[in-house]
């Protein structure tokens, strides 16, 4: 997980506020709410976050799944491979992690100025033809969904924050002893 990406994400959850995300490569990512699209579409007609949240909770996914999912996202936005892939006659980018064999789906916002891109969606590849079926019969609430989800990420990213600070911790504690070691050398020499 990268925690400064999925704290961009969580933000964007629980607000509603658009964000953005530098790419290694690319540059900047819009990061939006967008729009959660239809049930009768099986939410195809969509894009952004709202979109990626009703298309899982309509294949099934709960909201920890969901949220374990925007963790990897937050990865994938900094450090993936960015491709260029023509579907149904359009040009889309995504950018991929061959270890996880997921894609982030990108289309690309032109502008006289600069080059930017809005995240549409999220696929894993390569597991076949992933049919989504509904147990729900409705359309999910957007705003609610977005808070379960955003309060599983804050979960996730609060772990890792503890993780990374326990690391650290251990490698001070290794650095203090090696030097109270060294002071207790240096006093055994000058005592003889």
């Amino acid at each position: 997980m990268n925690i400064e990406n999925a704290q961009k994400i969580y933000n964007l959850l629980i607000t509603g506020e658009a964000t953005q995300i530098k790419h290694k490569d690319i540059g900047d990512i819009n990061l939006t709410t967008g729009i959660q699209g239809s049930y009768e579409k099986e939410y195809a007609d969509s894009y952004g976050i709202d979109h990626i949240i009703a298309r899982r909770i309509y294949s099934g996914k709960n909201y920890k799944e969901i949220a374990k999912l925007f963790s990897d996202l937050s990865e994938l936005l900094k450090d993936g491979e960015i491709k260029k892939v023509i579907k149904n006659g359009d040009l889309r980018y995504e950018i991929t992690d061959k270890k996880n064999n997921l894609a982030i789906v990108l289309n690309k916002l032109y502008s006289e100025k600069i080059d930017n891109y809005l995240l549409t969606g999220y696929v894993r590849k390569n597991s076949g033809v992933e049919r989504l079926h509904s147990p729900n019969n409705y359309a999910p609430n957007a705003p609610l969904c977005r808070q379960e989800v955003g309060a599983e990420l804050l979960t996730l990213i609060e772990y890792e924050k503890s993780k990374k600070k326990s690391s650290e911790n251990k490698v001070n504690e290794s650095i203090v002893w090696k030097t109270k070691s060294r002071r207790n050398r240096n006093n055994k020499d000058m005592e003889r």
